[in-house]
């Protein structure tokens, strides 16, 4: 796998964590990011790609949450 363009990472196991506590499957966490849940899936495979629109989408998934939670930030 190249990672090579992020050095931040998606926490997937926080993201399932939020979904657990609302009762949200996959689909329906793709339709509260307005992403297909092809994309979602692929994402949470843990696969490198566009994360961005992930991230913009769990904004509007989860509007009352801190972002930073949902990433895992690689230090120097």
């Amino acid at each position: 796998q190249n990672k090579k363009h992020s050095k931040n990472r998606i926490n997937i196991a926080q993201i399932n964590k939020k979904m657990t506590e609302k009762g949200w499957s996959l689909n329906e966490l793709a339709k509260k990011c307005g992403l297909s849940m092809e994309y979602i899936d692929w994402i949470m495979s843990e696969n490198p790609g566009e994360e961005i629109f992930l991230i913009c989408g769990l904004a509007v998934a989860f509007p009352d949450e801190d972002l930073r939670q949902f990433l895992i930030l690689n230090e120097k």
